[in-house]
């Protein structure tokens, strides 16, 4: 059976070469700088953290004994949660690490943040987080924390996955956390977050 497309060898040069042409031009075009985007004027700018007060980084430390060849997610990185955790109409973060402490940070206004890690008693526990969910577990109008851990390989701390429950915002405007992660049935290790947790 002969179709048009084998019919004529020629036919079949056209088509097969106006796609990959179309598609040079398309991206030859898409590569040109548009109209006033010069280095004076950025659409982005790179703000120090002693402007920001966001100091966290996901530093990674591959050793012989663990490093990338015996987990192969190993720079996949951490994650970013951001939601109004204390109820002030700003957004917060909240950054999961993977051999660094997950940390939160309180929006003050003006792109300037707060740690208040250790006051909002987020645990530090050495495990290695692969990611988070902001999410409001209870329904009570605080927003709460899943974050998924690595909790049985060889080379890390035996952890499990945290439920941070809100237990409520201080007069100073920060939120408290406790791991409720066992009372909801969801302190097992994966590594992914949303897999178990379905709202």
């Amino acid at each position: 059976m002969t179709t048009w497309l084998s019919a004529d060898p020629r036919l079949r040069l056209a088509c097969l070469t106006l796609p990959i042409a179309i598609g040079s031009l398309l991206m030859l075009q898409g590569c040109h700088p548009s109209v006033g985007t010069h280095v004076e004027n950025p659409k982005f700018e790179t703000l120090d953290h002693d402007r920001t007060g966001l100091n966290f980084s996901n530093t990674l430390h591959p050793t012989r004994a663990f490093n990338v060849f015996d987990y192969m997610y190993f720079y996949n990185g951490g994650g970013v949660g951001a939601g109004d955790f204390n109820n002030d109409g700003k957004i917060d973060l909240f950054f999961a690490a993977n051999q660094e402490s997950n940390k939160l940070y309180l929006n003050a206004g003006d792109l300037h943040f707060t740690d208040v890690t250790l006051a909002a008693k987020i645990p530090q526990d050495s495990g290695w987080s692969t990611g988070v969910s902001v999410v409001d577990i209870n329904n009570d109008g605080l927003l709460d924390l899943y974050i998924c851990r690595v909790g049985d390989l060889l080379g890390l701390p035996h952890t499990h996955n945290q439920l941070l429950v809100c237990q409520g915002i201080g007069k100073d405007g920060i939120p408290t956390y406790e791991d409720q992660a066992k009372q909801y049935g969801l302190d097992f290790a994966v590594q992914h977050t949303g897999r178990f947790l379905r709202l």
